[in-house]
């Protein structure tokens, strides 16, 4: 079993039998995410004002994650507003590299290393628009996290993420590594609340009908009952 047909894809180009690939995506605890109170969390933790629009990325900081072309985008939302915050979580071994690029361009008071989080739902639901700037992804998980707090998506037309969002209707995709389109897309959405609440609603709708738990171990237990059937063995259901 693979978690999305963009990993089924990479076995099947390295000679395994598509037929004997199944792809099940991954399932989320929606529980977690329902705490309206963590809501102001970021504001209250680093003084943002009620009208500062803060969009966040959280992964690793990696190579392929691309958050040096996010923060590419500074200069020109600079030249929009100074009213777009962008929150970064996570680790990794770019940490001086990319804390490097933000001295240079001279962004500090629009950019927030806050390194790893524990909680990551209470960041999440502190947010205003999810960024994911991966060159590549193997279903998104994180995406799946951002809607299911309602939050709109701005995403990279890149492997398993295609299998989450769809532009313009449950996020924005821009292409890789294209920081002008990026900023365009964070743009639209700070100008277009309406559109950033329609798109982070059919996400969430979107994410709760096809990624729940339920739904994981209903489509696993299918595909056992299957798998089973076909070797003359009956089991016994219990849910």
């Amino acid at each position: 079993m693979t978690i999305s047909e963009s990993v089924k894809n990479v076995f099947v180009e390295s000679g395994f039998d598509a037929e004997r690939i199944h792809v099940i995506p991954d399932g989320i605890d929606f529980t977690q995410y329902e705490d309206k109170a963590s809501k102001d969390y970021l504001r209250q933790e680093l003084s943002f004002a009620p009208d500062d629009f803060l969009v966040g990325i959280v992964v690793p900081l990696s190579d392929d994650k691309g958050h040096k072309y996010l923060i590419q985008v500074f200069q020109r939302l600079r030249e929009h507003t100074s009213k777009i915050k962008v929150i970064i979580i996570g680790e990794g071994r770019l940490q001086l590299e990319l804390n490097k690029q933000v001295k240079e361009i001279q962004e500090q008071d629009m950019v927030f290393f806050l390194g790893f989080h524990e909680n990551n739902p209470q960041i999440l639901n502190s947010l205003d628009v999810f960024v994911l700037s991966s060159g590549h992804d193997s279903l998104g998980s994180l995406i799946m996290d951002a809607m299911a707090c309602r939050l709109p998506v701005v995403a990279t037309r890149a492997d398993g993420i295609l299998e989450l969002v769809t532009h313009q209707k449950t996020g924005l995709l821009v292409p890789p590594q294209r920081p002008k389109s990026l900023a365009r897309a964070i743009i639209k959405l700070y100008e277009d609340r309406e559109l950033a609440h329609r798109l982070g609603q059919r996400g969430y709708e979107n994410v709760h009908q096809k990624f729940s738990a339920e739904s994981m171990v209903l489509k696993a237990i299918d595909l056992y009952e299957e798998l089973a059937k076909k070797k003359g063995i009956r089991l016994l259901r219990t849910v």
